[in-house]
C-alpha cells in the first residue's frame, strides 16, 4: 500500500473531500496556499468607511482578507459571510461581474473555514446589511479539518437516563486547556486569548 493511501484512511470523510479538492486546485493550476495576500482595510474598517461615504454616495473599493463562516447559493448569485481579527462582512458574488464559470468555482471549491481574499465596492443590501460585492477573490488558505460548531440549544440528545447532553463543542472558558478549539468560533474566546 502506497504511504499516502495509508495516510488517507486516517482522514474523516470531510476531510478526505477537502484533500480531494486540494489535489483539483493544484492539477487546475490553483495554489491552495499561496505565500502571498493582500488586504487594505479590515471588516471593521471598509464598514466604517462605507458609512462614512454613504451619505456622500462615493464608491468605496476594498480588498478585504478573512475565515469563511458561511455560504449560500442561489442561482446566478452566491453570499458568504467572511470574518477576520475585527469583525465579520458579507460577501456578494454575482454571475454577471465574475461569470458563470467562477461562481461556480466559488461554489464548489471554497468551504466554511477557508481564508478568501476578496476585492470589490462596498453597498447596503435591501436588508440593509453592508456587503463586499466581489469583483475578484482569490483563495488564501483551503482548511482540511472542519470548524467545530459552537454549542446551540437546537438539537439536545436524551439517553435514557433523562439526563440532556449536547453534541456540539460548548465554550472553553471553563476548561483553559481547551481554549485553542474555541478560538476560531467564539468572538469572547477570541478576545480573552489577544488579550492573554
Amino acid at each position: 500500500m502506497e504511504r499516502g493511501k495509508e495516510t488517507m484512511a486516517e482522514y474523516t470523510s470531510l476531510e478526505k473531500i477537502r484533500l480531494e479538492k486540494i489535489e483539483e486546485l493544484r492539477a487546475a493550476g490553483v495554489e491552495p496556499y499561496p505565500t502571498r495576500a493582500e488586504r487594505t482595510h479590515t471588516s471593521a474598517e471598509a464598514i466604517a468607511a462605507f458609512e462614512a461615504a454613504e451619505q456622500s454616495g462615493a464608491e468605496v473599493k476594498v480588498t478585504l482578507a478573512g475565515r469563511i463562516r458561511a455560504t449560500r447559493a442561489m442561482g446566478k448569485i452566491s453570499f458568504a459571510h467572511i470574518e477576520d481579527g475585527a469583525g465579520r462582512v458579507q460577501l456578494f458574488l454575482r454571475m454577471n461581474e465574475l461569470g458563470q464559470e467562477r461562481v461556480d468555482f466559488f461554489n464548489k471549491m471554497f468551504d466554511i473555514g477557508d481564508f478568501i481574499q476578496a476585492s470589490g465596492v462596498m453597498f447596503r443590501t435591501k436588508t440593509r446589511e453592508v456587503t463586499l460585492h466581489v469583483h475578484d477573490f482569490r483563495l488564501l488558505a483551503k482548511a482540511v479539518s472542519p470548524l467545530r460548531l459552537p454549542r446551540t440549544r437546537l438539537s439536545p440528545t436524551v439517553p435514557s437516563s433523562g439526563t440532556r447532553r449536547w453534541k456540539t463543542l460548548s465554550c472553553a472558558h471553563a476548561n483553559d486547556t481547551r481554549t485553542w478549539l474555541s478560538i476560531p468560533m467564539c468572538a469572547r474566546c477570541s478576545a480573552s486569548a489577544l488579550q492573554r
